[in-house]
């Protein structure tokens, strides 16, 4: 036995080995053939390759590769050949070794085939609800690898505040992922604060980094979620209503002074009162004043005086008529 070539091939291809004669014979040589994995990155026979084939006249005829096969007589070279498979997994160059002996070799002579990945790295992509329901207590958000790899995968992930705050509208998170071989999809998870308060709709962002093993796919490493509290998203409704009015009676003379309470406080920019703990102010009218504070309305009818002409911000409120007194 003379030597065995060391063929390459972008997977899909076939990877064919020559096995080479020192002589030629004027009888048939018998040649012991062992195909086997390589010693790095060695290939999975059967998963990575097809069945073996070998051809004893040039490559005009392929039979089923035997352990032993007849060289014709004045022949000095048979072809090996190893059919691969073009598989969707990101792997390393792969190795197939093919060994070969007839009776005059003490040792066999030995080839090694690489087969070439054509899969490239994977690329990493984040997804994740565009709107979230206060009440969901958290959201999850899916990691996915393009194409599974062969070797592990590993990607940072984290939180960053938008308009929303973290510790107060959801948890600020942060940590890594890992992709064992083959696998495609992995999960987090960010909890979201429910509170009584009626914020509007608030933004953070999430986001990937620091990949080993992969690349993040331009535009798709970061996602936007936006917490709402009005009901649109699911049963957290937020927005204040007028909850109850109060019923006084005083001694005419006194002041009667009605409580109007909200169902929910406002705590958005939109809403807040320059002094976002209470505030007093004459309405304009002899005998009234306006009272609030966060989630509370008091309203001050001196008997005696006119009607307040507002009972809140932006609600007008028409007296029914004149007070009449000691009828």
């Amino acid at each position: 036995m003379g030597a065995v070539s060391s063929p390459s091939i972008t997977e899909g291809g076939n990877l064919d080995f020559t096995v080479t004669l020192t002589h030629a014979s004027t009888t048939p040589t018998t040649v012991t053939l062992t195909l086997a994995a390589g010693s790095t990155n060695p290939a999975t026979l059967g998963t990575d390759t097809n069945p073996a084939l070998v051809s004893t006249d040039g490559g005009t005829n392929w039979v089923a590769l035997t352990p032993t096969v007849s060289v014709p007589a004045g022949s000095t070279s048979l072809l090996v050949r190893v059919p691969t498979v073009n598989d969707l997994v990101s792997e390393p160059t792969e190795t197939v070794s093919l060994s070969a002996a007839t009776a005059q070799n003490t040792t066999p002579v030995a080839g090694t085939g690489s087969i070439l990945d054509n899969d490239g790295a994977p690329t990493l992509s984040i997804t994740g609800p565009a709107t979230i329901d206060e009440a969901a207590g958290t959201v999850t958000y899916t990691v996915t690898l393009s194409n599974p790899s062969a070797t592990p995968v590993t990607v940072a992930y984290g939180s960053a505040n938008g308009t929303a705050t973290a510790g107060s509208d959801y948890t600020a998170t942060s940590g890594s992922l890992t992709f064992a071989p083959g696998a495609t999809v992995a999960t987090f998870t960010v909890p979201v604060t429910n509170d009584a308060l009626y914020e509007g709709s608030e933004n953070f962002s999430v986001s990937l980094s620091s990949p080993t093993g992969a690349t993040i796919a331009t535009g798709l490493g970061s996602v936007s979620s936006s917490i709402v509290d009005d009901g649109s998203a699911g049963p957290d409704d937020d927005r204040p209503a007028v909850g109850a009015v109060s019923s006084p009676s005083i001694t005419e003379g006194g002041n009667l002074d009605f409580t109007v309470t909200l169902t929910h406080r406002l705590d958005h920019p939109d809403h807040r009162h320059p002094d976002p703990g209470r505030r007093q102010h004459q309405s304009g009218h002899p005998g009234h004043r306006h009272q609030s504070g966060p989630g509370l309305h008091r309203w001050r009818h001196q008997l005696g005086g006119a009607h307040p002409d507002r009972v809140g911000p932006g609600r007008q409120h028409q007296p029914p008529g004149p007070c009449a007194h000691g009828q």
